[in-house]
């Protein structure tokens, strides 16, 4: 999972909002197939278990929309910070 969330905090740093959200697809898909975020909570143990977690696969999907939105909302500024 760590690198799906670098390839999209690469994606976003450089501006290619779209590749960011097509990272966030991904890992919506991950999370749909209870390959990350899906957990059991026992008595003395926290265990790994193969199911959807569906919270997650919706807040990738709305984070997806949102990056997919952010060249319409947000006007590019191409002049660089002088230090």
């Amino acid at each position: 999972m760590s690198v799906v969330w670098a390839a999209a905090t690469v994606a976003i740093v450089e501006r290619p909002f779209r590749r960011a959200a097509l990272w966030m697809v991904l890992a919506a898909g991950f999370s749909a197939l209870g390959f990350i975020h899906s957990y059991k909570i026992t008595t003395f143990d926290v265990i790994t278990v193969i199911r959807p977690a569906w919270n997650w696969t919706w807040a990738y999907l709305i984070m997806a929309a949102t990056f997919c939105s952010a060249p319409y909302l947000f006007k590019p500024d191409d002049s660089e910070v002088q230090i």
